[in-house]
């Protein structure tokens, strides 16, 4: 790979030079390179990572579309991702994450809050938190409300009694819809 600078001749070209060099635009250089070799076979991680790459181009194109989601996304344009198109391909691929769930301030009582620290490469889109038994039924569920810094806060509005054994499941979600969930088990006493 070669750079170009103030070279009157390529300085803004692009495309492919007989069938063995490339030139292509970044960050206003020219880039030249020997045109790339494709593999003659594509191992199956490798063609599974070229359709999740597949879908995440669509929902970038989608969310261009879209002009709040457009907007949102040139918001967080930055020196790794020039476009408001590589930020959302990036948020598409890369998951949201849940750091921590808190329930000390869960005690079994409605109104007992539990704080959920979820973050995402671009933004946290909702939070669920769900309380069921250690068979897995659901005791109460429902959306968290956004709190300060990357913190989501869900009050619960149910009296539970058997609480002590309970298991709390937090779901956070981001915009292209990626998931990550987490659960922690109370071990207090009544």
């Amino acid at each position: 790979m070669a750079k170009v600078a103030d070279n009157i001749i390529v300085k803004g070209i692009r495309g492919m030079l007989g069938d063995m060099l490339v030139f292509r635009q970044l960050n206003g250089q020219t880039i030249v390179s020997a045109k790339p070799k494709k593999p003659a076979t594509r191992t199956a991680k490798q063609q599974e990572g070229q359709e999740r790459f597949r879908l995440a181009v669509a929902y970038a194109k989608a969310s261009m579309g879209n002009p709040q989601l457009k907007e949102l996304y040139a918001s967080r344009i930055s020196a790794r991702c020039t476009s408001a198109h590589q930020v959302a391909i990036a948020d598409y691929l890369n998951a949201p994450r849940i750091d921590a769930i808190d329930a000390s301030l869960y005690k079994g009582l409605a109104g007992g809050t539990i704080t959920v620290s979820a973050s995402d490469n671009f933004m946290v889109a909702s939070v669920q938190v769900a309380i069921h038994t250690a068979d897995g039924e659901v005791i109460e569920s429902g959306s968290a409300a956004k709190g300060t810094d990357d913190r989501w806060i869900y009050a619960t509005i149910q009296q539970h009694h058997g609480y002590a054994s309970c298991q709390i499941t937090a779901t956070a979600s981001d915009l292209p819809g990626n998931t990550a969930e987490k659960t922690i088990h109370l071990q207090t006493v009544d």
